[in-house]
């Protein structure tokens, strides 16, 4: 989606994003994934933009799919992300931009854009990978990997011992557990 800057009405530009717009595939250069990681082209949301001088302001809530990878068990798994945006967007590069005393918004917070067109889905795709987490999990409780036979662990084809089924630098602590179980 391109939102002419000329186009935003004094009052502000009210947006809402149905998943049936697939407003993340339409971007202007392709903006490539880490690996493990799929968004859904669709989001929801609302979005509010409004200009004020010299900044176009990008303010509301969206919701993403994400498609990721376990990185304990390495299960592809869905989830669903809210992303809050207080986006400021200022025209120019910022090698020319000049730092004004008065400016409410610090060189390093504003996004630059060209021309007078803004890529919302680039926008959008690039806030949404900001977000995304660090360390993804399935589920706060994943066992992950079995580390003898590789399957995930308390799966059905797991079926090694449990005992087998723990990491071998524990078993100090394992007997420590069970000396003061006694």
């Amino acid at each position: 989606m391109i939102i002419r800057i000329d186009d935003i009405p004094e009052e502000g530009l009210d947006l809402d994003l149905t998943r049936e717009e697939h407003i993340l595939t339409d971007l202007p250069s392709p903006i490539p994934l880490p690996s493990g990681v799929a968004i859904d082209p669709g989001v929801k949301g609302h979005l509010r933009v409004f200009v004020d001088k010299e900044d176009i302001f990008l303010i509301g809530r969206v919701q993403a799919g994400l498609h990721l990878k376990c990185s304990r068990c390495l299960e592809d798994f869905p989830l669903e992300k809210d992303v809050d945006l207080n986006v400021v967007l200022r025209r120019g590069n910022p090698a020319s931009a000049h730092k004004d005393a008065e400016s409410d918004v610090a060189q390093g917070e504003a996004v630059f854009i060209e021309g007078d067109e803004i890529y919302l889905g680039e926008i959008l795709l690039q806030e949404i990978l900001l977000e995304l987490p660090m360390k993804p999990l399935c589920r706060e409780e994943c066992p992950g990997l079995c580390p003898r036979c590789g399957t995930r662990a308390g799966s059905p084809e797991c079926t090694c011992p449990r005992e087998e089924r723990s990491d071998p630098r524990w078993n100090a602590l394992a007997e420590l557990k069970k000396k003061l179980a006694k």
